[in-house]
């Protein structure tokens, strides 16, 4: 199994996920003006469309090799690291390729849907700093 293109596999399935995104919500992020419900929840907006899409439709997209190739250990670390490092990925790439938005926008004053840190001047949602730190240590003891 190689791990790595695994991983990568991954990893373009969420900039793909991006363009759909980014084609879709235009310059209302996080599914501003889409329709369904919208929850509170741990302090976020929960919508239907985030519900559907990254909490029942990307998992159960993730989990299909496990499927297929039964309960493997290493492949599920690789899924799960996948799955945060691709929600960051997929994030910055949503202000990449979106044709309404440019990485200008990528700032507290745009994008209030985040919870925004301000680490040694530089502003950064709290989830591109625990997203990563959780892939790794997901990798570190699942995988290697």
């Amino acid at each position: 199994m190689n791990e790595y293109l695994i991983l990568i596999y991954i990893l373009l399935m969420f900039i793909a996920l991006a363009f759909a995104e980014g084609y879709t919500e235009g310059r209302y992020g996080w599914a501003a003006r889409s329709y369904g419900w919208k929850i509170n929840f741990f302090k976020r907006k929960l919508t239907a469309y985030h519900f559907w899409m990254w909490i029942i439709l990307l998992p159960m997209a993730l989990i299909f090799p496990l499927i297929i190739y039964g309960f493997n250990l290493k492949l599920l670390g690789i899924i799960l690291a996948g799955y945060f490092l691709g929600s960051v990925v997929n994030d910055i790439s949503w202000y990449i390729v979106n044709p309404k938005v440019t990485l200008k926008d990528f700032n507290p004053k745009f994008a209030a849907w985040y919870h925004w840190w301000n680490i040694l001047g530089i502003k950064i949602p709290d989830f591109y700093i625990f997203y990563p730190i959780i892939a790794i240590i997901i990798w570190l003891l699942f995988v290697i």
